[in-house]
């Protein structure tokens, strides 16, 4: 009975960590939000803002590369919205995910793709958020 018990409390430890049994992954997230101030795309991180396993962030002429661990297994979930200075302006984002890096790309209000550096803002800002399966 003592052997159960202890067994029992190391399954819910780790199941609480983030582990699964049976060589099941482990789950991962990224989180952050993105502005330009005019010398590109970069995370903003201030007394209230703090990236989370965000890598690095690369402005390219038509998107802006989000990096992030390499070792995904499964993408369940990557968000991304404009704030709401943006969104008051027109601007609309949409991203496409892949294994350690996803691509943001940004629309005007007649949904023409804009090259990311056209956006310049000290408030607007786009949120980041992907949910993932580590291998």
């Amino acid at each position: 009975m003592k052997l159960e018990r202890i067994i029992l409390v190391i399954l819910v430890i780790l199941v609480l960590v983030g582990f699964t049994y049976g060589g099941h992954s482990s789950r991962y997230e990224i989180a952050a939000s993105i502005k330009n101030y005019g010398d590109g795309w970069k995370v903003v991180e201030d007394d209230r803002h703090a990236p989370l396993n965000v890598e690095k962030v690369v402005t390219e002429q038509t998107r802006v590369l989000i990096y992030y661990k390499s070792c995904t297994e499964k993408i369940h979930s990557f968000i991304v919205t404009p704030d709401e200075t943006m969104i008051a302006s027109g601007y609309r984002v949409g991203v496409s995910a892949a294994n350690g890096v996803a691509s943001i790309y940004i629309y005007d209000k007649d949904g023409n793709p804009i090259n990311p550096q056209e956006y310049v803002s000290d408030k607007g800002n786009i949120w980041v958020y992907g949910v993932f399966s580590l291998n």
